[in-house]
C-alpha cells in the first residue's frame, strides 16, 4: 500500500486534483482509495460538495474521516483521544491515519487534509502563493500546486500544475510514493524514525523489506486486525511459544497459528 497526503488550503484545487489523480491510477489498474479530513459530519444533500463530488464521479473506495467520525458512516465508539494524556496531537493524528490504513485494502490511498501530519508519508501542498507553500511544505513534502500557483523552483520539490494530464499525475504518483511501513519507531531499520526510515525509501537507498516489524515471520492479530511487534517483543513471542509447543505431543516443527476467543 502506497498512501499520499494532499494538504492545504481550501479552494486551492485538491479535491480535483485527488479526482484526477485516483482517475488516471484507476485506468491504470490499480486499485485506490480516499480519505478525507473534514472538520463536519457529511452531509447528503442536493448540493454538490468536495466529498460527494469524488463518491459520484470516482470509482474508488470511499473512507472520510470528520470531526467524530473515522470512516464515513462508521461513529467511533467514544470520544476519547487516541494518544495518550500529554501526548501529541501530531502523535494523535499519526495513530488515526495508521488505523485507518490498517483497515484498507487498496494500492494507493488518496489523503485529502491533514496538514499537520508528520508521519512517514509523502506529501503535496497546495497553497495560492510562494507564501502557503512555505508554510505547508515539509521534509516528506514531494510537490507543490495551487490554483494561480507558478513553478517558484523551489528545492527538493517539484511543481505541479493544476492543469496536469491525468496519467503524467499518475506516472508522478507512482515514481514518488513510498510503501507504508510499521510505524514504531523501533530503529530496527537502522534509523531512529520510521519518518526517517522514509526519506531513505524516497531516495531509493532503503526497501521496505528493510522494515522488520513488516517482514517478521511472528505476526500477531486481535479482531482481525494486525499489531505490530518490536523486535524484542517479537523474539519473545516467538520463544515462549515455541518452549511450550515442544512439550505438546503430537506437534512438529512449523507454522504455529492460534486463536483466542
Amino acid at each position: 500500500m502506497r498512501p499520499l497526503i494532499v494538504c492545504g488550503y481550501s479552494g486551492t484545487g485538491k479535491t480535483s486534483f485527488v479526482k484526477k489523480a485516483a482517475e488516471g491510477l484507476k485506468g491504470a489498474g490499480f486499485t485506490v482509495a480516499y480519505v478525507k479530513h473534514s472538520g463536519r459530519k457529511p452531509e447528503i444533500t442536493g448540493k454538490v460538495k468536495d466529498t460527494e463530488l469524488l463518491f459520484n464521479n470516482v470509482d474508488v473506495t470511499a473512507v472520510a474521516v470528520f470531526k467524530n467520525l473515522d470512516v464515513i458512516y462508521r461513529k467511533r465508539k467514544d470520544d476519547k483521544p487516541l494518544s495518550s494524556p500529554g501526548g501529541s496531537p501530531q502523535k494523535e493524528i499519526r495513530l488515526r491515519i495508521r488505523g485507518l490504513l490498517d483497515e484498507i485494502d487498496a494500492d494507493y490511498v488518496l489523503i485529502e487534509g491533514f496538514k499537520d501530519y508528520n508521519g512517514p508519508i509523502p506529501k503535496i501542498v497546495f497553497g495560492r502563493n510562494r507564501e502557503d507553500i512555505e508554510n505547508l511544505k515539509d521534509s516528506l513534502t514531494v510537490a507543490y500546486s495551487g490554483i494561480g500557483v507558478e513553478d517558484y523552483g523551489m528545492e527538493g520539490m517539484h511543481f505541479i500544475p493544476v492543469s496536469v494530464e491525468r496519467n503524467k499525475l499518475k506516472d508522478f504518483i507512482q515514481s514518488n510514493t513510498i510503501d507504508f511501513a510499521a510505524g514504531l519507531d523501533c530503529g530496527e531499520c537502522g534509523f531512529p524514525t520510521c519518518r526517517e526510515f522514509a526519506h531513505e525509501l524516497l531516495a531509493g537507498n532503503k526497501k521496505i523489506s528493510d522494515c522488520l516489524p513488516l517482514q517478521d515471520n511472528v505476526k500477531l492479530f486481535v479482531n482481525g486486525k494486525r499489531i505490530y511487534l518490536k523486535g524484542f517483543v517479537r523474539s519473545t513471542f516467538r520463544d515462549i511459544i515455541e518452549a511450550y509447543i515442544k512439550n505438546l505431543h503430537g506437534t512438529e516443527n512449523g507454522k504455529v497459528r492460534i486463536t483466542i476467543g
